[in-house]
Order: C-alpha cells, then sequence, then structure tokens
C-alpha cells in the first residue's frame, strides 16, 4: 500500500491512511491476514511438521474488506480472527465446492483431509462483532465466479478458472456484483473507524 500512497500518478487522489482490500480464495485470507488475522499454519506446511502461527503484518490503514469465495481453513483456532474490526462483504458461491461445500478436499500434495463446513462459517464464527459482517451466498456460483469473465478463446474445461456452474451468467452477476462492492464500500468509508 505505500506505493500507491506515494505514487506521483495517483497518490494525491488517494484518502490518506484509508484503504480497502478486495480478494478472492487465498486473497480472502490474505486480506484477513492484513486487516488483522492470526493465521495458524498447517503441520504439512511448515519444515518440521508442526502447526504454527503464521507471522503477518498488520496494517491499521485498511478499513474495509471484501472477500469473494474466501480461503479461511487457516483461521480455525479460536481467536483467529479476533483482531480483525474493520466492516466485510463476503461473497460465496452457493456451488463452490473447493470452500463452501463440507466434505474431503485434496491437499496440493494429494493428501485428503475432511472439512466439516463451509469457509465462511470460519470467518462469521471468528468475527467477534457479527455486525461487520454482510454474508451473501450467491446463487449457482462456483467457486471461480468471482473472477472476471474470460474473453471466449479462453473458456475451456481444461481451464478451472473459466467454468461455471451450469446455467450461470458470470457477466451479468459481475455487473450485479461490481455496483453490490461499490455501494458497500461507499457505506463503510462513511461509517466512523472501528479500531
Amino acid at each position: 500500500m505505500d506505493w500507491a500512497y506515494l505514487s506521483d500518478l495517483f497518490g494525491h487522489s488517494l484518502k490518506p491512511d484509508t484503504a480497502a482490500i478486495i480478494g478472492h480464495s487465498l486473497g480472502g485470507y490474505a486480506a484477513l491476514a492484513t486487516a488483522g488475522g492470526h493465521p495458524t499454519a498447517f503441520p504439512w506446511e511448515t519444515p518440521d511438521h508442526q502447526s504454527r502461527p503464521v507471522e503477518v503484518k498488520h496494517d491499521d490503514r485498511v478499513r474495509a474488506l471484501v472477500l469473494l469465495a474466501p480461503a479461511a481453513a487457516w483461521y480455525m483456532p479460536p481467536d483467529s480472527l479476533r483482531d480483525v474490526r474493520v466492516p466485510i462483504l463476503m461473497l460465496t458461491g452457493e456451488k463452490d465446492d473447493i470452500c463452501e461445500v463440507p466434505g474431503p478436499k485434496t491437499l496440493p500434495d494429494g493428501r485428503q483431509i475432511f472439512m466439516s463446513e463451509g469457509h465462511s462459517a470460519i470467518i462469521k464464527r471468528g468475527i467477534s462483532d457479527k455486525s461487520l459482517v454482510t454474508h451473501r451466498v450467491v446463487a449457482s456460483a462456483g467457486h471461480f465466479s468471482f473472477i472476471s469473465p474470460y474473453p471466449d478463446a479462453m473458456i475451456n474445461p481444461a481451464f478451472p478458472p473459466s467454468q461455471d456452474p451450469a446455467g450461470f451468467d458470470r457477466e451479468g452477476f459481475h455487473e450485479e456484483m461490481n455496483a453490490e462492492v461499490l455501494a458497500f464500500l461507499t457505506a463503510a468509508f462513511q461509517a466512523p473507524v472501528g479500531r
């Protein structure tokens, strides 16, 4: 964020010490970490195979979060999100089989784990002030439905980010989502700061 505030091109147009982060999937994880979250690494993610806190730098300039199909498994331990005290708009997909549909999940190394709940439930449970979270489940949306539409030449079943559940209109949804995000951020930046 420092780069943006110091930019000769547009730094003068930014409201000082005020930012919002919009994050999809692992970007949602990173947004929560920057806004005060305390993630914990799983044993298979550390050299000694021990679960341990992940060191992150929090940034008090973050005043709002937009989480799109957020990945939040690293915030399962109690109190992981106790210090996230900003308004959050969270949009999740009804058919998101990566982050929202409970059940067995395959890790990058092929190992299987079982998720008993969706990642949005971890966030809603972990944020102390429940009034800060606005959550909407998007009908028929999948995990990748929140990514900007791809050109026709890139839409291919072999490229999962270009795919949506049958009948989902990604282009139409993005028009709706963009308006929702703008309205949320406009309201969030008019509200008093909650830190």
